[in-house]
């Protein structure tokens, strides 16, 4: 049993570095998903997600409500489900009716990062996949608030969008 608890985590074994935060997130805590769920309420424009493997969970619901309310747009880029992975068919339609004026799903099959943007201002690069499992294991997040990276992985969001297929349901 890992004796860590959050404020520990955050204390004792972040790594403050240039604008970087390691999250390391032990399946007893879920921190993975409380830090994006933390990261998205300072969105004031925009939210990138580029996750393979998304499930709708109540966390997800509650961020498109919010964002909607205050007028924040996002894009999700996702594989469709294939081979035992990726967002099935289901959970795309949810999406894409949640996202309805708001925002919009790309499909590209090869993506397997897991990277989200909020505005142009952090990028938070992590191990998880934004599912429900991301509550039962052992994960790892970085923040990075550096404009070069930030920047850099927005260029690579872009092209990923770019090349990636519009979903329609």
């Amino acid at each position: 049993m890992f004796k860590w608890r959050r404020g520990m985590i955050i204390r004792k074994l972040a790594h403050k570095a240039a604008g970087i935060v390691v999250i390391p997130c032990p399946a007893e805590q879920a921190g993975v998903l409380d830090q994006f769920d933390a990261l998205r309420k300072e969105a004031e424009r925009e939210i990138r997600i580029a996750n393979p493997s998304i499930t709708v969970e109540d966390i997800l619901r509650r961020a498109v409500t919010e964002c909607r309310e205050k007028g924040v747009r996002i894009r999700i880029l996702t594989r469709r489900y294939e081979g035992g992975f990726g967002t099935n068919e289901d959970t795309l339609r949810e999406l894409s009716n949640l996202l309805k004026g708001v925002g919009e799903i790309r499909i590209r099959q090869s993506l397997h990062a897991k990277f989200f943007i909020f505005d142009d201002k952090c990028v938070y690069i992590t191990s998880a996949n934004l599912v429900k499992g991301a509550f039962y294991n052992d994960e790892i997040g970085v923040v990075v608030r550096t404009e070069d990276a930030v920047r850099d992985a927005i260029e690579y969001f872009e092209e990923l969008w770019k090349n990636a297929e519009e979903y329609k349901a």
